[in-house]
């Protein structure tokens, strides 16, 4: 091992010395900037802690209460009605932790009386055919 940023006698392209406190090739160590190394003194990565949350709890439960209040109001509509200076995908992340999830309903035709006659009229032909008109229908359905 040696301290000196460079070994003349080695050949090009090998390894010409390696630094005594990191391990690494003097060439390489002059190369790299190593954030918090002579502080530390590894080259490990240290755990880092979290960011601040920007919101205080009781702007949580501010929100989940707006969200339970009228759970068909977006995001976004929550969060200008609180006044929070917060980001849409925070308060977003506030109803997730909560539990609540966004569904979608199912759209769905409403039933007309136009739809509503023509069923009753379909059904009063088809009611007395027998076994030879309904066992050719199949009652298997690919939508659910």
């Amino acid at each position: 091992m040696c301290t000196r940023s460079r070994d003349y006698d080695s050949p090009p392209g090998q390894i010409r010395c390696v630094h005594t406190d990191t391990q690494v090739a003097v060439p390489t160590k002059n190369n790299l900037d190593i954030p918090g190394w002579e502080e530390s003194g590894t080259l490990t990565n240290l755990p880092r802690g979290r960011p601040q949350r920007c919101t205080t709890p009781s702007q949580d439960q501010e929100i989940v209460a707006a969200t339970k209040d009228s759970p068909h109001t977006n995001v976004v509509a929550i969060r200008d009605a609180l006044h929070l200076d917060a980001s849409v995908w925070t308060v977003r992340k506030r109803v997730l932790e909560a539990g609540l999830h966004h569904r979608v309903p199912a759209a769905k035709e409403h039933l007309t009386q136009q739809h509503r006659e023509g069923r009753l009229q379909f059904a009063r032909e088809y009611v007395n055919r027998g076994d030879e008109v309904w066992g050719r229908v199949c009652h298997e359905s690919m939508i659910s």
